[in-house]
């Protein structure tokens, strides 16, 4: 469809601008409205609150009316919006159907190409990004499927997996985030007057929009008085080609007035200026000389790479420099964050990790999850003994104390007991042999375990390994009731 309504799509390199062009324009309909009703969609949760404290920063009113959202929580507060809220399932959960989805066909004998590798863990996340990829780019499964039969066994086996996968979530009424993002879409074709009226429609950051996210944009903009696009991208520049594509296809779906904004106010022939510039230009470029204030720092590994930043604040530190005025920017920021805490508080750093760290790097969380698979790990001697000496559990109605757990420690490392209860079982057993002897003999023995008897340790042990055993054939809510 053909946006009739205003639509400016603003462009320009980073730093120059448009993020507070877009608050600018929201600041001025909230002025302007009595019961303004603007829509801003933000491409990350971090970006949308960085977006709410600048707007914060240029308004003098009240953000009454304003939503700034990502376009996923958009599609689901239209749908409520509509009387059709669905059941979302989240990244864990689609892993799980597309688990039992791809063991059925195998049971079916309807997989030949994956059939050798569809049972690994890694297989179902590759498929879970590719029907997403599917679904972003609206391609219906019996579309593909119709595709995939002319060509390879291979194409046909994605067919299948899409195509069952599709059918179960139809079947349970469920759906996966890029399953509401259509739901929303198909809504917004067939209801004009979903999510109208929008005075301002301003989307911030849309770097790399699929088929299916132009459409939800092309839709709302068609019911927005005025409609502000900030895109990251300068005309001739080689290293925004990403830049380049993402404009093309909004020009060509939106047909919007284009604004090319002058570069930021840096200083293009300061160092971090001509980096901005340059740094990932294809060309030779000639280099900038007489400049220290640009340093490369290079490490064989992500460990020494962080130690190296660390040192290189600490140096800063130590100078006077203060902490807030130290950032530390990583292009992707998941494989570093535990890393980044490790290696900080090492050197004694204070250091606030925007994004929080993993739930399983909790302390509490991860003695949960040790206590939880030490079954399924065999009983390793490291794990067991964590998980006896954790401040999270009260081991004492097993009768496992303090003295207990380092008696346990101690004999298991005497018996070079790595994992497996058989390994447990024969490291007390012997152990109770050898404390016979010693009081049967003249000598005493000065061992710390010595004072708990070995036999009795056994048992106590062997009770804690039953209770922390699930059974091998316990369904999901059987499970859940054990943990």
């Amino acid at each position: 469809m053909r946006v009739n309504a205003s639509v400016t799509l603003y462009t320009a390199p980073a730093g120059a601008g448009k993020t507070q062009l877009l608050c600018q324009q929201v600041a001025g309909v909230l002025e302007d409205e009595a019961l303004p009703h603007v829509v801003v969609i933000a491409p990350s949760p971090f970006l949308r609150r960085e977006f709410r404290r600048r707007l914060l920063e240029a308004s003098s009113r009240a953000l009454f009316g304003v939503e700034i959202l990502t376009l996923p929580d958009l599609c689901r507060s239209l749908l409520n919006s509509a009387g059709l809220p669905c059941l979302e399932i989240g990244a864990i959960v689609q892993r799980q159907l597309l688990g039992t989805v791809v063991e059925s066909l195998l049971t079916d004998d309807l997989l030949r190409y994956y059939s050798p590798i569809a049972h690994r863990p890694g297989f179902i996340n590759v498929m879970s990004e590719f029907i997403a990829e599917l679904k972003r780019g609206l391609i219906r499964p019996s579309d593909f499927s119709a595709v995939a039969d002319a060509r390879s066994d291979k194409d046909r086996d994605l067919a299948a997996i899409y195509s069952a996968y599709h059918r179960l979530l139809q079947e349970r009424q469920l759906a996966d985030q890029e399953g509401v993002m259509w739901l929303a879409r198909d809504e917004l074709a067939g209801d004009p007057h979903l999510g109208a009226p929008i005075h301002l429609l301003a989307v911030d950051g849309l770097e790399k929009p699929s088929p299916l996210q132009l459409e939800l944009i092309t839709f709302l903009a068609a019911r927005a008085e005025e409609t502000a696009i900030a895109l990251t991208y300068e005309e001739g520049r080689s290293s925004l080609d990403r830049g380049k594509r993402a404009f093309e296809a909004l020009t060509e779906a939106l047909d919007p007035v284009v604004v090319r904004m002058p570069p930021g106010g840096g200083d293009p022939g300061s160092p971090l200026g001509f980096l901005e510039r340059h740094l990932f230009d294809l060309d030779p470029v000639e280099q900038l000389d007489g400049h220290q204030e640009v340093r490369v720092l290079q490490a064989p590994a992500r460990y020494p790479e962080i130690k190296e930043v660390a040192r290189e604040v600490k140096r800063l530190l130590l100078q006077g420099v203060s902490p807030g005025n130290i950032t530390i920017l990583f292009r992707s920021l998941e494989p570093y964050v535990s890393l980044a805490h490790q290696v900080f508080d090492e050197f004694g750093i204070p250091v606030l990790v925007r994004g929080g760290r993993a739930l399983s790097e909790n302390p509490l969380v991860a003695s949960l999850l040790r206590l939880l698979t030490l079954a399924s790990d065999d009983f390793p001697r490291r794990g067991v003994i964590a998980t006896l000496r954790s401040p999270y559990f009260d081991f004492a109605h097993f009768g496992l104390g303090a003295q207990e757990v380092s008696a346990l420690d101690q004999i298991s490392r005497e018996s070079i007991v790595t994992s497996g209860r058989d390994m447990w079982r024969e490291a007390l057993e012997f152990e109770a042999q050898r404390s016979a002897v010693h009081r049967n003999g003249a000598g005493s023995s000065s061992d710390p375990g010595a004072e708990v008897h070995p036999s009795q340790l056994l048992e106590k042990l062997e009770t804690l390994f039953d209770e922390v055993t699930p059974r091998l054939d316990a369904t999901s809510q059987e499970y859940t009731a054990f943990v």
